[in-house]
């Protein structure tokens, strides 16, 4: 038997939200991650904030590529924003 249109469209819209959360738990490790690799070269190298910042700053940079790469682009509803202009006699 073939599912109800509300079916069809509640298990999409679980998909998608699953697949965004799991976008912002990569956003998230990211950071935490080339944060943590930053803080640990900053103690052994005894260099200050400087390395942690650098890959806190990386880590985003690169989850939010990854994030821009994974999510689609947005389709207009209803056609084209500007319609072209209509023939002038």
């Amino acid at each position: 038997m073939g599912r109800h249109p509300d079916e069809r469209s509640g298990l999409k819209d679980a998909v998608d939200l699953g697949r965004y959360a799991g976008l912002g738990l990569q956003f998230a490790a990211s950071l935490a991650l080339f944060g943590a690799i930053g803080w640990w070269i900053d103690r052994r190298l005894s260099t200050g904030p400087w390395i942690f910042i650098l890959g806190l700053l990386s880590g985003a940079a690169l989850a939010f590529v990854a994030l821009l790469r994974a999510v689609p682009p947005s389709q207009p509803r209803g056609g084209p924003r500007n319609p072209p202009p209509p023939d002038s006699p």
